[in-house]
């Protein structure tokens, strides 16, 4: 397989503060806007005690209560939606 790449240096990696507190982030893509939109977990910790010995998730912990997509403005680390709401 063939790239365009010519190397890593192509790239630049930079930290965008942002406004809001994200969880353990699990997904990430970029909308049309040209935003970064965040599926996390906010502030539900997974270990051994989220799921059982049959890999099942303990029903005890119950959903998530808070937002867990984000979305962030790459301009300036603010989140003007979470959990896809305005």
């Amino acid at each position: 397989m063939k790239h365009c790449l010519k190397s890593n240096s192509d790239f630049q990696a930079y930290i965008l503060p942002v406004s809001k507190q994200l969880g353990e982030v699990a997904g990430l893509a970029i909308d049309g806007s040209g935003r970064l939109v965040a599926f996390h977990r906010a502030d539900r910790e997974w270990d051994e005690k989220s799921f059982d010995e049959k890999e099942k998730f303990n029903k005890k912990l119950g959903p998530i209560k808070n937002a867990t997509i984000t979305v962030i403005d790459p301009s300036n680390g603010k989140n003007p939606m979470h959990n896809g709401l305005v």
